[in-house]
């Protein structure tokens, strides 16, 4: 199946503990619009996720959506480990400004 894609796992630098995470995400799961907001936003994402450059794009899903170490990130994309850090990081910078009036 098609892994449940999370705002925070895409565009947020994963460095904060998941307690917080699992904080920020009931303390939201409370208001019904916003469930209703996450699921218009997880496509909105996805398209914005979609329209990336492909080495973007790519990093981005092996590193932050399949949760793949870096190593193997650079392995599969046939680049190092700094080029992975680079791609997630501008796919991040990219879909936050794009995302902005959502967050």
């Amino acid at each position: 199946g098609v892994p449940k894609i999370s705002l925070e796992d895409c565009i947020l630098d994963s460095d904060r503990s998941s307690d917080e995470l699992v904080a920020d995400r009931r303390s939201s799961d409370s208001q019904p619009e916003s469930q209703m907001l996450a699921g218009e936003l997880a496509e909105i994402v996805q398209q914005r996720i979609a329209s990336l450059p492909d080495q973007q794009r790519l990093a981005l899903i092996l590193f932050s959506i399949e949760q793949l170490p870096q190593k193997e990130v650079a392995a599969i994309m046939k680049c190092s480990v700094e080029a992975v850090k680079w791609h997630v990081f501008q796919a991040r910078k990219k879909l936050r400004a794009e995302l902005v009036e959502y967050l």
